[in-house]
């Protein structure tokens, strides 16, 4: 098999192990639905970095089979990576003798919060309603810092969609 360049080939690499990584992450690897995608990357740029030893066949699913095992184990280790549950829907907005321009608001967000999904409003609840600093909701929801920011700027987006014009 030959390829053009070292991305060609590990692009092929990729596309030919990640679904068997992911099955080893998630079976043997312990590892929560919602993290596996992550860690699924990790696996492959450990691989990336020892390109140089690139393996075949059977060989090449024993080396990640090892590489995806030891980087669960870490990752299950690691205290950024305990998280504590939210519960499944942001609590009902308190009730505050505001006026009524900002208790309309707070519905109109409350309704929108709802349309966002499970992934997405917390993340925007936590950060516009409740105050907390987005390391705090990534530990919380048990998230990397960078998927909590993509998903308050995708919580926006959508939530800018809904808003009446």
């Amino acid at each position: 098999m030959t390829f053009a360049s070292p991305e060609a080939t590990f692009a092929w690499f990729y596309r030919e192990f990640r679904g068997f990584v992911r099955s080893v992450l998630l079976k043997h690897g312990r590892v929560e639905e919602r993290e596996v995608d992550d860690l699924v990357q990790d696996v492959f740029l450990v691989a990336w970095r020892r390109r140089d030893g690139l393996l075949w066949g059977e060989q090449a699913r024993a080396w990640l089979y090892t590489i995806a095992i030891y980087r669960a184990a870490n990752h299950r280790k690691l205290a950024r990576n305990r998280w504590e549950a939210l519960t499944d829907e942001p609590p009902e907005p308190p009730v505050h003798p505001r006026t009524t321009q900002a208790m309309d608001a707070t519905r109109l967000l409350w309704k929108a919060n709802q349309k966002l999904g499970k992934k997405l409003a917390p993340v925007l609840w936590a950060y516009e309603i409740e105050g907390r600093s987005m390391p705090e909701i990534a530990r919380a929801l048990g998230i990397h810092l960078k998927t909590a920011y993509a998903r308050l700027m995708l919580a926006r987006s959508r939530l800018a969609l809904c808003a009446p014009r």
